[in-house]
């Protein structure tokens, strides 16, 4: 939030209860014209508390001010001089609290409280409305197959609690779609959900990204920064790619894990945050730690909760209805009917492995659609527009095996069909026990065991 007001004393004051007492993290300006530029500059400000005598522009016309630029900020007024006349303007104006001075600290709090709050449902219901009238806007978990189920399983148990959450998988397996479900069905739904890519932001700077800065902390820092965890407050904060973070900011990440406390580049005070955090990354992050790259007690304290997204050869069953509303959104973004997906396309699908998983899906049905040509708008997408060899439905599932040493070939065949059937198996229900995977592939635990050491996957 942001406090404004001339007088430094009460300005200190006021913001110390502020952060005490209400656990909040305060921003101050010490007049209107800089409380304008704190909020051009800084993201995460979701209240103004300002006084409303003050010299240059007072609090009636800062109020004016933010209804016109930032009319999603409440806006909160003090006064020594409280008169009928000037909280009925500052009320019809849209200000949503009125505090005389010298202001009572309950009822300060108080006040904050509940314009907070009924901001954060303000938010909410823009958010569902927004939602409403644009169908890309709703992230959803696509797939009935059991490694399907048992993620949504998990998601939905993951929301319940406010623990960390650690998400491991290959790249584009959809570990942000997963955090951010989480963090819809969660308590913490109608705050913020603020994803910060250690891959994509120079390491020098990640620190200011996160913490923030105060003005004049490094060259260039010409206003103060809230940072990524401040604009978070009361949501949920991913760090994805975390496994990438340089290794000299991780015993400060370490540090806010341990107390939810930070501090700003350059600043003097700790602030308190209240944040869930989860972490992503498709790295090895215990080879990481043996290579001396990433901190054994950062990694314990992320890995609170771990969750492994499966790629998408481990359930190939899901790639239909996956092409399915990936096709409803990209001809949606494109302009075009949203094409069907033909029969011997979809089987042609499922037998790639897709190292790049569902990303990799979605750019190849993106390149299939913008680039055919010659056909019916809407027409089925074959395998001819994907450019990939049709499949024979008589021989489909049956690889093309020479006639010279075809019985050796199809033995190699048969244990790396075996192996892709395991790892698929292992990474579909993760919580099952091997008696309990075997009794669903069609074996016994201890034939089961016997494949898994010997075809490496154990």
């Amino acid at each position: 939030m942001l406090l404004v007001d001339d007088d430094p004393g009460l300005l200190r004051t006021i913001q110390v209860l502020l952060e005490d007492e209400g656990g909040l993290a305060v921003e101050t300006a010490p007049s209107g014209e800089a409380a304008l530029q704190r909020l051009s500059s800084l993201a995460g400000i979701r209240l103004v508390v300002s006084d409303l005598s003050m010299p240059g522009m007072d609090g009636i016309e800062l109020l004016r001010a933010i209804r016109e630029r930032h009319a999603e900020i409440p806006v909160i007024l003090m006064t020594a001089f409280g008169t009928v006349r000037s909280a009925v303007e500052a009320m019809r104006l849209g200000a949503v609290g009125y505090l005389t001075k010298p202001v009572d600290p309950d009822e300060l709090l108080l006040q904050v409280e509940r314009a907070l709050e009924a901001a954060r449902l303000a938010g909410e219901h823009r958010r569902l409305i927004e939602r409403a009238g644009d169908p890309d806007s709703f992230d959803i978990l696509v797939g009935e197959s059991a490694a399907a189920g048992a993620l949504r399983e998990l998601i939905a148990r993951l929301a319940a609690v406010d623990s960390t959450v650690l998400l491991r998988g290959e790249t584009g397996t959809g570990k942000e779609l997963v955090a951010r479900l989480i963090h819809r069905a969660s308590s913490r739904a109608g705050a913020p959900f603020v994803a910060v890519n250690c891959t994509a932001i120079p390491g020098e700077l990640i620190e200011s990204e996160l913490f923030g800065h105060e003005r004049g902390a490094f060259t260039g820092a010409t206003a103060a920064r809230s940072g990524r965890i401040a604009e978070a407050e009361g949501g949920t904060l991913l760090l994805d790619e975390v496994g990438d973070m340089p290794l000299a900011l991780q015993p400060k990440l370490l540090r806010f894990l341990q107390e939810r406390r930070a501090r700003r580049v350059g600043g003097n005070r700790d602030w308190a945050a209240d944040v869930r955090i989860m972490a992503a990354t498709h790295r090895d992050l215990e080879r990481a730690m043996a290579d001396g790259a990433f901190r054994p007690d950062l990694f314990h304290r992320l890995n609170a909760i771990p969750v492994t997204v499966p790629p998408l050869r481990a359930h190939p069953e899901d790639i239909p209805a996956l092409c399915r509303h990936l096709l409803d959104k990209l001809a949606r973004r494109v302009g075009r009917p949203a094409p069907a997906l033909a029969d011997n396309a979809a089987r042609a699908l499922q037998r790639l492995p897709f190292p790049g998983n569902v990303r990799e899906l979605e750019n190849l049905l993106e390149r299939a659609l913008v680039l055919r040509s010659g056909v019916a708008p809407g027409s089925p997408l074959t395998t001819a527009d994907l450019r990939l060899p049709p499949v024979d439905p008589v021989a489909d599932g049956l690889p093309a095996v020479a006639l010279e040493g075809g019985m050796d070939r199809l033995r190699v065949l048969g244990e790396q069909a075996e192996r892709d059937l395991i790892a698929r198996a292992l990474a579909a229900w993760p919580g099952l026990s091997h008696a309990e995977i075997a009794a669903r592939l069609g074996t016994n635990r201890r034939v089961l065991e016997l494949r898994i050491e010997k075809l490496g996957l154990g």
